[in-house]
């Protein structure tokens, strides 16, 4: 019997004694099982490679999000931070610092210079 697919081989069982049934097995070339496993390495990498492909891209874009939110509030929060600024002003006043007398220490001052003739 010839083998109908290519990537496998078929082995007979040539002891036929007494009328015993053929035997037939089946055994997987080499190289299907290397394809194979080729195969089942790329889905592998190209299920990890799409992963991080939608990670990335979801992280980017709440990147994106939240940058624009916070744009959009920085009105209203500097607008808070006015008002409590404002308010604290009020509930505390400041004292106003008495200038500080200046005072120059005395220095002899020596006239070094000549005078031509």
């Amino acid at each position: 019997m010839p083998a109908t697919d290519d990537d496998q081989i078929e082995v007979l069982s040539s002891n036929l004694d007494n009328g015993d049934a053929v035997v037939t097995q089946v055994l997987p070339d080499e190289s299907s099982i290397f394809l194979k496993c080729l195969k089942k390495k790329e889905r592998e990498r190209k299920l990890v490679s799409r992963a991080v492909v939608i990670i990335s891209g979801v992280l980017f874009l709440l990147s994106v999000i939240l940058v624009g939110v916070s744009l959009m509030m920085s009105r209203n929060i500097d607008d808070l931070v006015r008002n409590s600024n404002k308010m604290l002003r009020k509930q505390t006043p400041v004292p106003p610092i008495p200038p500080k007398p200046v005072t120059v220490p005395s220095v002899p001052v020596f006239n070094t210079t000549t005078v031509p003739p």
